[in-house]
């Protein structure tokens, strides 16, 4: 089935559209080398099916393309996301960027990625620029994780990824 992709996930056969070429692509990557558990990993999510907006009023009528959840990362929240990824099977612009950034004002996530066939970003927020940072390459599990538990909801430091991997 050359126009066919299996979906992990889905468990189904998907259109190899150029996008979901992408998304299988990194989905694969995700779980096999970088250590996402598939049960964290949610495809194409309605804003408003996610627990943690359903009691927030006039949501845009948006769906992410991934996110991750991760287990017990928020005080009041069982599951919450740990990332979000936008797949692009075009060139990443800052157009691009700043469209996952504005998804991520309702999301919340600790991370943001963005995605394209040759391409990986991925971002966190930087208190001190009042931006988000954004560095070539995909961090596994474990290491946003942790530096999530470690920062987004204590009153620690901010810091890289990179800075905590020998944790």
């Amino acid at each position: 089935m050359s126009d066919s992709l299996f979906c992990p996930l889905r468990k189904a056969w998907v259109a190899a559209l150029p996008e979901e070429k992408v998304r299988q692509s990194l989905i694969q990557d995700m779980i096999h080398r970088l250590g996402y558990p598939p049960g964290t990993l949610v495809l194409e999510k309605n804003l408003d099916q996610l627990p943690h907006l359903q009691s927030k009023p006039s949501l845009p009528k948006r769906r992410a393309d991934l996110i991750v959840l991760a287990k017990d990362l928020h005080p009041k929240y069982p599951f919450y996301p740990l990332l979000l990824v936008e797949c692009k099977a075009v060139p990443l612009k800052n157009k691009t960027l700043r469209q996952i950034v504005g998804y991520n004002q309702f999301i919340a996530a600790p991370f943001i990625a963005i995605v394209n066939q040759t391409n990986t970003l991925c971002g966190w927020y930087h208190p001190e620029i009042n931006d988000f940072v954004f560095k070539e390459g995909f961090y596994p599990y474990e290491i946003l994780l942790k530096w999530a538990r470690r920062t987004h909801f204590s009153n620690g430091s901010p810091l890289s990824p990179l800075s905590i991997q020998g944790l």
